[in-house]
């Protein structure tokens, strides 16, 4: 017998008492080859006075299960390590009250776990889901069902500890024993997915009602410049006409050097002189002479200057150097906007001051209209059906800019873009230069 069985049979004899008869220890046996595990068992047995005459003792094998029991340990510990770093909230709920919960879960909400354990969905959701269905009584229908054995996948309104919604995509499957039901819960937050998809949907909606109000404006414009050059060029064109027959009748008749020849010969040089008046008209409308001869400053001088001309207005005009480095497309885009801002302020704003300025800071430009009118509310700056300021939104996206428009506390209103001064191609076909003439509010 070795030293260490020798003080194992003291501690054995040492146990065992009267009272205390039988006792039971596991030892662990190392070989070169292998490992093994003892299950001893000892039983004293003691004389009438009680002295110890006799120790019974089984051993049993047990290293099969002690090698059951340090993977079941070690397959716990992975589990757990698993659960604590998924990227994903893992919860166990029992009785409609979360019953384990993982940090991510916790760190989804901004709670603590103490916050989530033992609570009901509904206690950390806002009254009402999305869909308008108050919050109890749409939970206990989805987790009856999955308590039913119907595996589930929906969305869920949550509310941060600051009380701002979360919204997550819940998937729960029922794990039952023998005596106990429980749902195994693994949360995906998609706030920003949610948020993306709204935005996508108001763009698209946007973009919906600009195409159309474009189109109808096309048509507009089509009828318009049609009625123009029926009743402006055309007439002038009858006229130039009927001088014509005159004249030739005239030089037929031998009358060039009368009076009345003279007449028709001014005449007709009069109606050339309106329809070349004319033809520019349109062509501007169309597409600013200004911008292709003299660039962005020269066409807004003389968008100011045709406004100015047609109101009681006073106005100034600050346009840096940099406004010459915008490309055609850049420089269209920063005109419309101009544009349709001075016909918001002619028709809305009853103003009697209007400023514009375009500068660079940096690699960002910088344009800003502002008037002294009776500005702008709320509600018509958030309203999508305001196709006049839609329409410069869209231009300031085609730009990879943004639009902002502000009424200002002294009175007035002020409309800001800012796009950067790297050079974009165009993103959208909705909004051609030539089919649009000014959406107006």
């Amino acid at each position: 017998m070795n030293e260490a069985d020798r003080r194992r049979l003291e501690e054995v004899m040492n146990s065992l008492t009267l009272e205390n008869t039988s006792t039971r220890f596991e030892q662990r046996y190392e070989s070169a080859s292998a490992l093994k595990w003892v299950l001893w068992n000892h039983r004293g047995i003691f004389d009438e006075t009680g002295i110890l005459r006799e120790i019974q003792s089984v051993r049993r094998d047990i290293t099969v299960t002690k090698e059951f029991e340090q993977s079941l340990a070690m397959s716990e510990e992975r589990y757990r390590v698993l659960i604590e770093q998924a990227n994903e909230g893992i919860l166990t709920m029992r009785d409609n009250r979360f019953l384990s919960c993982n940090p991510k879960a916790a760190e989804m909400l901004d709670r603590t776990l103490g916050e989530i354990l033992g609570r009901t969905p509904e206690s950390l959701s806002p009254a009402l889901q999305a869909d308008g269905r108050q919050s109890a009584e749409k939970i206990r229908a989805l987790l009856q069902q999955a308590l039913d054995g119907a595996p589930m996948l929906f969305e869920w309104v949550f509310l941060r500890s600051d009380d701002e919604p979360v919204v997550v995509e819940v998937s729960v499957n029922l794990v039952a024993s023998r005596t106990e039901k429980t749902l195994l819960c693994v949360w995906r937050d998609v706030t920003e997915r949610k948020l993306a998809e709204h935005r996508m949907h108001d763009t698209h909606e946007r973009l919906r009602v600009q195409a159309a109000h474009l189109g109808l404006m096309r048509e507009e414009e089509r009828l318009r410049l049609s009625r123009e050059l029926h009743d402006g060029i055309g007439q002038l064109l009858t006229g130039l006409k009927i001088d014509m027959s005159i004249l030739v009748r005239m030089l037929y008749a031998g009358e060039t050097h009368s009076v009345a020849f003279k007449d028709v010969i001014v005449s007709i040089n009069d109606l050339i002189v309106q329809m070349f008046a004319q033809t520019r008209n349109l062509a501007q409308r169309m597409r600013p002479v200004p911008i292709e001869e003299g660039g962005i400053a020269q066409a807004i001088q003389v968008l100011l200057e045709d406004t100015t001309n047609r109101a009681e207005l006073t106005c100034e005009i600050r346009i840096t150097e940099e406004a010459k480095e915008l490309d055609s497309h850049q420089s269209m885009s920063v005109y419309r906007i101009v544009q349709e801002a001075l016909t918001n302020i002619l028709r809305h704003a009853n103003a009697s001051h209007v400023s514009v300025s375009f500068e660079r800071e940096d690699e960002t430009f910088i344009l800003t209209v502002c008037d002294n009118g009776c500005g702008i509310i709320d509600e018509e700056i958030r309203s999508k059906s305001t196709l006049g300021v839609t329409g410069m939104r869209e231009r300031a996206t085609q730009l990879g800019g943004e639009l902002a428009l502000l009424s200002l506390q002294q009175g007035g209103t002020s409309v800001s873009l800012t796009f950067p001064r790297k050079k974009l191609e165009v993103q959208s076909a909705i909004i051609d230069e030539a089919g649009f003439s000014g959406a107006r509010t």
